[in-house]
């Protein structure tokens, strides 16, 4: 299969409204390859997860009838494109790319954290929307339920600063894409009251 490439964030990387944070990119993502000469940026290639961003109003498209093949550089500029528009970011909390869709363990999510803490001071966003527990307790720093917590506030320093990061499910695999599509239609109802 070669090496593949770490997948850096993508999007509105300067004060996005939303900064969505994944776990981690698999060899899924057609970006991670070298001969890949689109935009880098998470789940480029795949299509659950923009089927629920779309269903949800994040971003505008009908992801049901796209193939793998479907995913053209000037697709994922387009899309990359929109999610500047929407002031969206999409991130990982660890970026180097898994063959396989493994969660990372404990020193692969503290090393992650740390970039992810510097993306985050850096790119200063709105909002932060964990996609999984995984990335939630990492940021938050707590352990929670996500029956009882998904979509609720809670706050997280990063870097010195304070901010809001609200749980989601996690949209593909052993997440519940139906509960993150409800759950991020909450949470961008509660993000327009402000």
């Amino acid at each position: 299969m070669g090496r593949l490439l770490p997948i850096p964030a993508g999007g509105c990387l300067k004060r996005p409204d939303i900064v969505l944070v994944f776990i981690n990119p698999t060899a899924r993502n057609i970006s991670s390859k070298k001969s890949w000469k689109g935009p880098r940026f998470p789940f480029v290639g795949t299509n659950q997860v923009w089927r629920v961003l779309s269903n949800a109003g994040l971003v505008s498209g009908d992801f049901s009838q796209i193939r793998k093949g479907d995913w053209t550089v000037g697709f994922a500029r387009g899309l990359e494109r929109t999610l500047k528009k929407r002031k969206i970011a999409l991130t990982n909390l660890c970026k180097e790319t898994k063959p396989d869709g493994r969660n990372p363990g404990k020193e692969e999510i503290e090393r992650g954290k740390k970039k992810l803490f510097r993306e985050i001071g850096r790119m200063r966003p709105r909002a932060i929307i964990a996609m999984g527990l995984i990335p939630f307790e990492a940021i938050a720093g707590k352990k929670i339920k996500l029956k009882e917590s998904a979509g609720k506030s809670f706050p997280a320093e990063i870097l010195g600063r304070q901010y809001n990061v609200r749980p989601c499910y996690f949209p593909v695999g052993r997440g519940n894409p139906k509960k993150a599509e409800e759950t991020l239609k909450l949470i961008l109802k509660k993000l327009s009251r402000r």
